[in-house]
């Protein structure tokens, strides 16, 4: 474990120490910005925006070619999608902004520590309990509510993980 200063050690996973800004302050404007936009575009549309953009393009594209059959299909993915309760992409993301993981920076979001945190999210099913405790952590979930542990049976449950791929496939994205 390496000693961070301004950074309080949450635990080691898959290989990978993990940690969490001693104060919430230290969490820089890009991070608490980044946080706060995902969290509403899941709140607003039950997915993030570019998702949204990417899914309309797809479904024009495929309206215009005449494909009247696959657009009632996608629609359904899409329906199907935003009644999920979590998505996978929904707890790493928010997670994401609020955990460090070996050297990153504090200072600013690494698009080469996320894609770690990605990787090590998909492949390693302690990573995934660990970012769904702290999911609950992070969305204020009343005591008793909900524990980090129901959030990953449900993201983890054939029919979620079959409505979150038939919904990225449809634009073309890999689930985590």
């Amino acid at each position: 474990m390496m000693n961070r200063e301004g950074l309080t050690h949450l635990g080691k996973f898959a290989d990978h120490d993990f940690y969490r800004a001693e104060d919430f302050g230290e969490n820089t404007k890009e991070r608490y910005l980044g946080y706060m936009s995902i969290l509403q575009q899941f709140d607003k549309f039950g997915l993030k925006k570019d998702d949204l953009r990417e899914f309309i393009n797809a479904t024009i594209k495929l309206s215009t070619d005449g494909k009247d059959r696959d657009v009632h299909t996608y629609l359904h993915h899409l329906n199907s999608y935003v009644q999920l309760e979590y998505s996978n992409d929904q707890v790493f993301e928010l997670v994401n902004f609020f955990l460090f993981v070996d050297d990153e920076p504090i200072e600013k979001i690494s698009l080469k520590h996320s894609d770690l945190k990605r990787k090590l999210y998909k492949e390693n099913i302690e990573v995934q309990l660990f970012f769904c405790e702290c999911y609950n952590i992070l969305t204020n979930k009343p005591e008793g509510y909900t524990s980090g542990f129901k959030i990953w049976e449900y993201i983890r449950s054939r029919t979620s993980l079959i409505t979150e791929q038939a919904f990225l496939s449809a634009i073309n994205r890999e689930s985590l």
